[in-house]
């Protein structure tokens, strides 16, 4: 497997926890974004509503070039071998009360023993605890190489998804703009937004260049074993979340291969060598330094005349609030 990003420092990072935070947007882009949602997605139906849920191709299509176009460059600057094989939305409703999402790793996009992929999730306003931000097992990419298929297959911690949301998953509060990078098999949540406004985040997958994207498929009547299929990028603003791609195979899909699945159920013992308490207080010390870097950038940004979006706290109040939050992390 090649590297993956061009700062060597960043790709350590990345590999040791299976997650970096990087500053990524400017105020310009984000209100690009979020205008291109506002314009174009008209109706948000459910408290968490990603593009992909939707079965309009057009309407998903048009996300994906809005989004690459306004992103695109950014990311190359960070991963300049890798190019998005899939862009979205990844929304909450104010107040939400369905709006959580369990402990899962995304769907797999690729052959882990071959290549990496990198997912992106950007959010367009500040978030924290109050408002859904993500929260993740640091290590847990590395623990096993589950395969995650698009109709839904099951995974070896699902036993033990309460535990882990509860004692493990540590909360990454990151500044409108910056970027959770992650490997697709970092174990993930995100609790309800309990604001008035709306949580809007990019997400995106980004493949190595020379790599096509794979979608793997789980049959109930034949449960130790996946089909592999080899898709197009246009494709992946057509499939159905949840729905088993069958036989004779739509346009921009091809049969590879068939792989065994066996699940081995996880135990509570398994766990015990991702240390949550001490990568509690790791990633509150890293969380420290990047908010630090990205409220400089956002000073830069304000003096070039740049204005907040959505009429968000002052500078010195998000510093505060961070400081605060990280505090209060540290003496945990």
């Amino acid at each position: 497997m090649g590297r993956v990003f061009s700062d060597a420092d960043v790709e350590a990072k990345f590999w040791r926890d299976g997650y970096v935070v990087q500053p990524l947007l400017d105020a310009e882009e984000i209100k690009g974004l979020y205008d291109l949602h506002q314009s174009t997605t008209l109706d948000v139906p459910t408290d968490h509503y990603a593009t992909p849920f939707s079965s309009d191709a057009l309407y998903r299509e048009t996300i994906r070039q809005g989004i690459n176009a306004i992103l695109l460059s950014r990311l190359r600057l960070l991963m300049p071998h890798y190019y998005p094989c899939l862009s979205s939305y990844v929304v909450k409703r104010g107040n939400s009360s369905q709006g959580g999402v369990p402990i899962h790793q995304d769907y797999s996009m690729v052959d882990f023993e071959q290549h990496t992929a990198v997912h992106i999730w950007c959010p367009l306003i500040d978030v924290d605890e109050t408002n859904g931000c993500l929260k993740a097992v640091a290590g847990s990419h590395k623990f096993f190489n589950h395969i995650v298929a698009v109709s839904g297959n099951p995974a070896p911690y699902g036993p033990l998804r309460k535990l882990l949301e509860e004692e493990y998953a540590v909360p990454v509060p990151m500044p409108a703009g910056s970027a959770f990078i992650f490997d697709e098999r970092l174990l993930h949540c995100s609790n309800e937004n309990h604001t008035d406004a709306l949580r809007i985040a990019v997400g995106g997958v980004m493949i190595p260049e020379g790599c096509t994207p794979l979608l793997y498929m789980w049959d109930k009547d034949k449960p130790e074993q996946l089909t592999v299929l080899e898709v197009s990028v246009e494709y992946l603003t057509q499939f159905k979340i949840g729905v088993l791609i069958k036989e004779p195979y739509p346009q921009g899909v091809k049969f590879l291969k068939t792989i065994s699945n066996k699940v081995v159920p996880l135990t509570t013992d398994d766990f015990t060598s991702l240390h949550p308490s001490a990568a509690k207080v790791a990633d509150s010390r890293d969380q420290c330094s990047i908010c630090i870097d990205t409220n400089i950038q956002i000073a830069n940004s304000q003096t070039r005349g740049k204005s907040d979006l959505h009429g968000s706290s002052s500078l010195s109040n998000k510093r505060n609030r961070w400081f605060n939050y990280l505090i209060a992390w540290l003496q945990r």
